[in-house]
Parts: C-alpha cells; structure tokens; sequence
C-alpha cells in the first residue's frame, strides 16, 4: 500500500494542485483583463465629465442590444444609481444595475463586477464614482460572451492535460510496483 500512495496517490495529487493552480491563475488572468477597455473607457468619460463636458460630446447616440453585441457599452447614471442616458439597452430598456453597485461606490473611488441581468447574458462591468452633476456614475461593460469561450478553452485543455497525467502515472506505478513484486 505505502508503495501505490509513493508512486501514484502522491504524484496524482501533486499534479492535480498544480493543474488546478494554473487553471486558476489563468482562468484569473482571463477575466480581469476582460475589464480592461472598460477601465479605460470609464476613465476617460470621468475625466470628460469633470471637464463639464456635455452629455452628448461624451456618449454616442447609437444603441446596443447587450444581449447580441459584443461591443462595449455605457450608461449615466444619477446619484441614486437611475440611468440618465445609456448605450446600452436590454429588451429595449436602458440597463438597470443592482443598487448594490451604487451603495458600494458610497465609499469607493469604483467597482469591478460580473453583472447577469438574466441567464445566458454576463457582462464585465466597471462602474466609477464621478462626482458629476447630473452624472453621478459611469457604468462601462460588454459581454463575457469570449472571455467564457476561452475559459471552456482553458477547462478542456487541463482536463485532457490531467489526464495525459494520470495515464502517465499509472503506466509509471505500475512499472515500479511491477519491478518491487519481482525483487
């Protein structure tokens, strides 16, 4: 028994830390750089908003169905957190983030969530404190639609790898218990 726990329970879980691990880290890695055009966007918007820059110079007038698009999308919204003026639209209705959202940038500067409004739609969010009048946040999201394609990616791809492992250490236990047996 301690021979089948050295040459294969303890390789096996080992790799599997290790596999785990590097799915975690990259699965990470995936979704906050996901993030990553909507910090910018967000930022910008902010920066135009203190500049007491109108409405209409800071949000395109084109509308996007999150539910379809993959482009990045912005929304308004007034210090109780209700959208003023949005690009982003939903069963034909500006989007409604939680008020959660807002009840957190009370006290912070911003906040990075997943936002699922209903199943099969997940959008990477950032939302920034403006301290503007009447804008007194900036939410910027797009969907998670590819970031998720890659995270399945991912799985399968450590799946198949942890198995090539577990193959490889069973041919290998078994090898040098075999060899333990005839000695």
């Amino acid at each position: 028994m301690k021979t089948l726990f050295v040459y294969f329970i303890l390789p096996l879980a080992l790799v599997t830390v290790i596999i785990g691990l590097i799915y975690g880290c990259v699965q990470q890695s995936y979704r906050t750089a996901a993030n990553d055009p909507q910090i910018q966007v967000a930022q910008d918007i902010v920066n135009k908003l203190q500049k007491k820059s109108s409405m209409e110079e800071i949000i395109p007038q084109d509308t996007i169905d999150i539910a379809t698009s993959l482009s990045t999308f912005v929304a308004l919204c007034d210090a109780s957190g209700k959208p003023i003026t949005s690009t982003g639209y939903l069963d034909g209705k500006m989007i409604v983030l939680p008020q959660g959202v807002f009840n957190y940038l009370k006290n912070h500067d911003d906040d990075w969530i997943t936002w699922q409004p209903r199943p099969a739609v997940r959008m990477a969010m950032v939302v920034k404190r403006s301290n503007s009048s009447p804008a007194s946040f900036v939410a910027v999201g797009r969907s998670l639609e590819q970031t998720e394609v890659r995270e399945y990616a991912l799985g399968v791809s450590v799946i198949i790898g942890w198995l090539i492992c577990l193959v490889l250490l069973i041919i290998f236990a078994m090898v040098k218990m075999s060899k333990n047996f005839v000695s």
